[in-house]
């Protein structure tokens, strides 16, 4: 059986790459995910969460992924699952949370400027977003797909007992805690700036220069 530690922001394979050439390395992208699945290679996998989400894009690639996956897969909420972390994993056949994890789903959230017209446009693209999130959830989630729209605009964390009556998860390890334990969500995403950005391109187009200069320097000494 393959081990997978799905610990913190999700984030576009760039940009992961590009927090951990700064040290960060509490990040997950669908690169990570894509090479547990090749090296597992049909094996069973379980995937431990400690996530509050992040990119949405990068976290239906990873949804995609596992879907594909040919072997049958086990999410294990340890602390949280929020957010695009909570998408990612509805590919899994089974999803089991610790006693004290939390589990927040809400409505997607962006970014935008513009005059009314665009507001408009950005507000109907969020609405697209959101019955695409719906679309993951719905085959698990044991209520009617209006009370997980309904859920979702109540951008709450739910303990593991509220979120097993919704059906976001199958089983509570150990002794469940009472229902009911729910705080509001706040979500945020971690890129990172255009300065470390840059820096990181930057970085890596010397590394290649430099190994480049040194092949040339090599061929020719050769010769």
């Amino acid at each position: 059986m393959a081990e997978f530690h799905f610990n913190g922001d999700i984030l576009p394979d760039e940009y992961a790459e590009i927090w951990r050439w700064f040290g960060w390395e509490d990040v997950v992208c669908p690169g990570d995910i894509r090479n547990l699945c090749e090296t597992a290679a049909g094996e069973e996998l379980t995937i431990y969460i400690n996530s509050d989400g992040g990119s949405l894009i990068a976290g239906t690639e990873i949804y995609s992924i596992l879907h594909a996956y040919r072997g049958r897969k086990t999410a294990h909420i340890q602390s949280r699952a929020a957010s695009a972390a909570t998408v990612a994993i509805m590919a899994c056949e089974r999803i089991v949370a610790e006693p004290v994890s939390l589990i927040c789903v809400h409505n997607p959230y962006t970014y935008a400027s513009g005059d009314a017209d665009e507001m408009r446009h950005t507000a109907e693209e969020l609405d697209n977003i959101k019955r695409s999130i719906v679309n993951a959830y719905e085959p698990r989630i044991k209520v009617p797909r209006a009370e997980i729209e309904e859920l979702m605009n109540k951008n709450l964390w739910l303990d593991a007992a509220a979120a097993k009556g919704y059906g976001l998860i199958d089983e509570i390890v150990g002794e469940p805690v009472p229902a009911g334990m729910i705080v509001n969500a706040a979500g945020r995403v971690r890129y990172p700036t255009q300065k470390m950005i840059d820096e990181y391109r930057a970085a890596k187009q010397g590394a290649a220069d430099a190994e480049k200069a040194a092949k040339a320097w090599l061929e020719n000494y050769r010769h």
